[in-house]
């Protein structure tokens, strides 16, 4: 059986101006979204995770002023190579955003093995009172631009797979 966790790598934050209708628009490619925050008048934040590694208890943090974002999952955290998973297979892992201006955000989201092998993973982004459920891969982009509120939370959800021999 191989169980799967769940990983996130955030390529781009992004700061704009609130919208007036309620939907979040998806792109898949970075120079897409690139374009409609810098449409929304928005500026982007490129956030590492390069500097963590090993175990983290949930709730450990990082960005600052409108970038900064706390990560959770139930069991706490692993961080190998840049790219956030967690310590346990069966806990959905949570980035949630405190700051009122973030409208935007982009990266790569994905499911790890135990040996971080990667594989596809369910992605839920939640904003002013609207969500919106994603499947991606590890190598493909993934931009959320929201124009009804800023973005609380991101959840990588993913799936529990099981194989036999």
């Amino acid at each position: 059986m191989s169980l799967i966790t769940k990983s996130l790598s955030v390529v781009a934050l992004a700061v704009v101006a609130s919208g007036a209708s309620a939907e979040i628009l998806v792109a898949s490619s970075q120079s897409v979204f690139d374009a409609l925050v810098a449409d929304l008048g928005g500026s982007v934040s490129a956030q590492s995770f390069a500097g963590y590694n090993g175990f983290y208890a949930s709730g450990v943090g990082g960005g600052s002023g409108d970038a900064s974002w706390t990560a959770s999952a139930n069991g706490g955290l692993y961080a190998d190579a840049g790219i956030f998973s967690t310590n346990n297979p069966d806990a959905a892992l949570t980035f949630s955003f405190s700051s009122p201006n973030v409208f935007a955000l982009g990266g790569s989201f994905f499911n790890t093995n135990i040996d971080f092998t990667t594989g596809p993973g369910l992605v839920k982004v939640v904003a002013g009172g609207v969500s919106f459920i994603l499947s991606s891969s590890p190598s493909s982009f993934a931009g959320f631009v929201s124009t009804s509120g800023a973005i609380s939370s991101i959840i990588n959800v993913g799936f529990r797979v099981s194989r036999t021999p």
